[in-house]
Order: structure tokens, then sequence, then C-alpha cells
């Protein structure tokens, strides 16, 4: 996913380098609102990759509770431990990843 903007941008360097310089200001005027709108989706998706996650920890911790209450001590559980010097930001790297990964492998399963 966070290729996709990266290769956007390649995309459009390779158009813009391949068509004549009359040409270029109308292509960045398409491909610059495209490249933006991947960023703004990458950043969204960034930040509800951890909902997943500490979701997924508060059921582990307490199964018999609902959803919400899931998310709440999976959140809490995730920020304190983030508060750790060395460790909270590694943490927080990983609760990113696997909160994406799990959307992503989610959309496969519906």
């Amino acid at each position: 996913m966070a290729a996709i903007p990266v290769a956007l941008v390649a995309l459009a360097g390779l158009v813009l380098a391949l068509t004549p310089p009359e040409a270029g200001l109308p292509l960045l005027a398409v491909f610059l609102p495209l490249v933006l709108a991947a960023l703004g989706l990458l950043v969204v998706g960034l930040l509800l990759a951890p909902v997943a996650a500490a979701t997924s920890l508060g059921l582990l911790a307490m199964p018999d509770r609902s959803v919400y209450a899931a998310f709440l001590a999976g959140m809490a559980a995730i920020v304190l431990v983030s508060l750790v010097p060395f460790l909270g930001p590694l943490l927080l790297v990983a609760v990113g990843l696997v909160g994406m990964g799990g959307w992503l492998a989610s959309i496969g399963e519906t």
C-alpha cells in the first residue's frame, strides 16, 4: 500500500519525460491530485491500522467483553507499553504493520 504513491510518482515522471514539454502542465494537473489522493489514503489507513490490533489484543485479554471494551483495553495496553523509551516506537511500528496486515487480510475474507 505504501508503494502506490511512489509508483504514481514514477509513472508521472516517466510520462512527463516521454511527452513534449507543452504537455507537462496538463499532465501535472492530472497526476498531482492522484498522488495526493493516494497519500491521503495511505495516511488514513495508517491512522486506522491500530484499531484491528488493539481490538484483537483486547479480545485476547478479555474474551467475555464486548468489542468496544476490548478495543479500549487493548488500546490502553498499547499506550502503556509505548511509553517505554526504546521499546515504545518499535511497538507502535509493529502495531501499525500488524493492524494494516489485518485490514488487508480481511478484505479477502468478506
